[in-house]
C-alpha cells in the first residue's frame, strides 16, 4: 500500500468515527447518563422548587408553648425550644422521638418500661432513676410514660412534643 492510500483510509477512518460519536452524542436525552451536562436555567429551577418545598413545610409546623395546660408542641420543627426555669419536682412526660438538651440545674430519668433513655452524646442508656448529664442530647424513644423529673431548677432544650405537670 503506497503512502497516499495510507493517508486516505486513515483520515476516512477518523472522519467515520467521528461522525458516528456526534450523531450518538445528538441522540442522547439532555440530563440522562448520556447527557449529564445541565443547564443554569435548569439548575435554578430545581433550587426554587426545593426552596418552595421547604416553605410550605416550614409554614406548615404549629410550632407553640401553650402554658395553660402545660404542653409544648415542637413537633417536627426543625429548631430547638428553649424552656426555662423549670421548678423543682416538675415532671417532664416526652413523646416518641422528643429530643432534650438539659441545660442548666439537674433531673432524673424516668423510664417505667425496660430501657431507658437514649443518651446520644455518649451513647448509652440513661436508666430508671439516674442522673441526666448536662449538655447532652438526650432522646424519647417511644411514647410510654418516659421523662425526666427536675431535681433542681432548670433549663431545657427541646425538640418536640412535651407535656409538664408541676
Amino acid at each position: 500500500m503506497n503512502r497516499g492510500k495510507k493517508l486516505f483510509v486513515t483520515f476516512t477512518s477518523i472522519f467515520a468515527i467521528s461522525a458516528a460519536t456526534l450523531f450518538a452524542a445528538n441522540d442522547a436525552q439532555p440530563g440522562s447518563v448520556s447527557d449529564p451536562l445541565v443547564t443554569k436555567s435548569y439548575v435554578d429551577q430545581k433550587i426554587d422548587e426545593v426552596i418552595n418545598l421547604m416553605g410550605s413545610f416550614i409554614e406548615g409546623n404549629d410550632n407553640n408553648l401553650n402554658t395553660d395546660n402545660g404542653t409544648s408542641n415542637n413537633a417536627g420543627s426543625m429548631t430547638y425550644e428553649a424552656i426555662g426555669p423549670i421548678a423543682a419536682g416538675t415532671f417532664i412526660l416526652g413523646g416518641e422521638g422528643t429530643e432534650i438538651i438539659l441545660r442548666g440545674g439537674s433531673a432524673l430519668a424516668v423510664c417505667p418500661g425496660v430501657n431507658g433513655l437514649s443518651n446520644l452524646t455518649a451513647g448509652t442508656d440513661i436508666a430508671n432513676g439516674q442522673e441526666v448529664p448536662l449538655n447532652n442530647l438526650i432522646v424519647i424513644p417511644r411514647k410510654d410514660g418516659r421523662g425526666i423529673l427536675i431535681e433542681k431548677d432548670a433549663y431545657i432544650m427541646v425538640r418536640g412534643e412535651i407535656t409538664y405537670d408541676e
